[in-house]
């Protein structure tokens, strides 16, 4: 039994003088108080996204085989003439692991409504395509991902260009019946979603649901993202369920039926009963939000927290990508948001586009993002407290360019040999203040290579510095600082030093050293110096800082120069 000794501050009486005394009144001057969560903290599913940082988008689907990035929703299902002899997941998930990503989101379901799975309540799917292509593409690459283990995400669009059930008017009304297309959606949910079927997945798993907020100019459909949605579509129509809405719903199944009643289903719902850890990216304050640029880059200052009001007010507004506030609003996050929201930085490793929509051998070098692009993206989205949705885009043979995956191979090979030695190992941490004196929060914490212990101050000391002695002169240019997350985000400005030639100089641009969040990676042209200090200026709470890591490019892309301000 570890340390049976009783402790004397912890009985629950003391006789003194005669008299019993509560314990509670004795002062144990060797015992800080515990440390409370500041605001909203990361659930037990956003927290292992911050952990995982690299996620990678695979778009594939209808529009690879017609040259569109946006596809009408008119195509025909014998349009898909994939070869399914060629198709390699096994491939797509051999390059995009071994670049170093932790998870793969799927599009399942393009604006087009193509579905890439056999589903039963559509036959604009590759079920459906000419019988020498038809191939389950989601269940070939579940088996992949099962077998490599790698976690799945799927997208699957809301809004779906080919469903007759979209945006239908009720008959004998002048309003749109929300209740069909919603009830089809949840379906498709549940088709693909469910455990029990192990068909989809990572045996059988998801890890996250993208619902992406692009909806088109001139077309209405109400979404049942949860209660507050539906009671919305009920509010807007008056119309009873009947068996059938128009003719047109007769060239269907008669299982689709029931997609008049007005179920209390919802797509969040539904989601989290499958999986309540679970992520999901939605318009509408979900756990991960668009941080309203595709660039892959994050605007400072990037708070981990919204208000999730305030942003579905945005998006029924439809001021998602019109508003200069609402496009400010996801770029930043709120500093006194109630809910933690990570903003997800998605961009392609193709030079433009989602799709790779030429025929296999018209890609070359230049249509793929260069090594510097994606260090810059890296360093600007993961190196600022988001997670980063890399994209990769399958050719019409099914398998992933050379260009993709030999870009894929050194883009990982650099992050891994940059971070693959932490210079501040074996150094000495000294700081301001910290905890009660209590070694539990002491500045050594931070260089001690665990996740969970970490430095912090008193109450009410809400500024404080940090300084790592490297014991020598180091040559580096990467300054690595971390907050301790899960008791909320707090820091709101710092400043990182360097000692060099017997003065403290500055380290990085000091205008982007605002937040941090789960990581900041500032960078700076190379220096040799022999300490780094960390000085928290301002924050909303006692700052908690749990690693300082120092580290040189491996490189020559990795690196910035003297005249790049980042």
């Amino acid at each position: 039994m570890k340390n049976s000794k009783r402790n004397p501050f912890t009985m629950t009486a003391l006789f003194v003088a005669g008299a019993l005394i509560p314990a509670f009144v004795i002062i144990n001057p060797f015992r800080a108080a515990p440390l409370r969560p500041w605001g909203p903290v990361p659930s037990i599913g956003q927290l292992a996204y911050h952990k995982e940082e690299l996620s990678a988008f695979i778009h594939f689907g209808m529009n690879t085989f017609t040259n569109k990035e946006w596809g009408s929703g008119k195509e025909l299902p014998s349009q898909f003439t994939l070869d399914p002899a060629k198709l390699d997941t096994d491939q797509w998930v051999g390059v995009i692991k071994g670049a170093g990503f932790r998870r793969l989101i799927f599009v399942a379901k393009h604006h087009d409504g193509f579905c890439n799975w056999y589903t039963g309540l559509t036959q604009h799917s590759v079920k459906y395509a000419h019988p020498s292509s038809q191939v389950d593409v989601l269940e070939r690459l579940s088996r992949s991902c099962t077998k490599a283990n790698l976690n799945m995400g799927v997208y699957l669009s809301p809004w779906d260009v080919n469903s007759p059930y979209y945006g239908v008017i009720a008959p004998g009304q002048n309003e749109i019946d929300p209740w069909p297309y919603n009830n089809y959606y949840l379906g498709q949910l549940k088709e693909i979603l469910d455990p029990d079927n192990k068909k989809y997945g990572n045996d059988g798993a998801f890890v996250e649901v993208w619902m992406d907020g692009a909806r088109g100019k001139g077309f209405y459909q109400p979404y049942f993202f949860d209660k507050d949605f539906l009671k919305e579509a009920h509010a807007l129509t008056t119309s009873s369920p009947a068996e059938v809405l128009t003719q047109k719903y007769l060239n269907y199944p008669d299982s689709l039926a029931n997609l008049v009643l007005k179920t209390e289903e919802t797509w969040l719902g539904v989601i989290k009963a499958f999986n309540q850890d679970i992520v999901v990216f939605s318009p509408v304050g979900t756990e991960l939000r668009w941080p309203a640029t595709e660039s892959g880059r994050l605007a400072v200052p990037v708070w981990s927290k919204t208000e999730p009001k305030k942003q579905r007010a945005l998006y029924i507004a439809n001021e998602e990508s019109e508003s200069r506030t609402a496009q400010k609003y996801l770029a930043h996050g709120d500093p006194n948001g109630t809910a933690w929201s990570i903003p997800e930085a998605d961009t392609s490793i193709l030079a433009s586009g989602w799709f790779e929509n030429s025929s296999p051998n018209q890609l070359n070098n230049k249509q793929v993002k260069t090594l510097k692009e994606l260090g810059d993206i890296y360093f600007e989205s993961i190196g600022r407290g988001g997670v980063l949705l890399l994209n990769f885009a399958p050719n019409i043979n099914g398998v992933l360019s050379d260009y993709q995956a030999t870009r894929a191979k050194e883009f990982g090979e650099a992050i891994r040999n940059t971070f693959a030695t932490n210079l501040a190992s074996g150094a000495k941490a000294v700081s301001s203040s910290y905890r009660g004196k209590n070694k539990k929060f002491a500045p050594a914490n931070v260089l001690d290579g665990n996740y969970d212990t970490y430095w912090t101050t008193d109450d009410g000391v809400e500024t404080g510095s940090i300084t790592i002695d490297l014991g020598q002169d180091k040559v580096f240019d990467v300054v690595s600082v971390q907050e301790y997350i899960p008791l909320g985000q707090r820091i709101s400005q710092y400043k990182v030093e360097v000692f060099s030639n017997g003065l403290w100089e500055p380290f990085g641009n000091p205008d982007q050293q605002q937040t941090i969040g789960y990581k900041a990676l500032v960078r700076n042209s190379a220096v040799t110096a022999s300490k780094v200090r960390v000085t928290i200026t301002a924050s909303q709470a006692v700052p908690v800082v749990n690693s300082i890591g120092v580290y040189k490019t491996a490189v020559k892309d990795f690196e910035i120069m003297d005249d790049e301000a980042l």
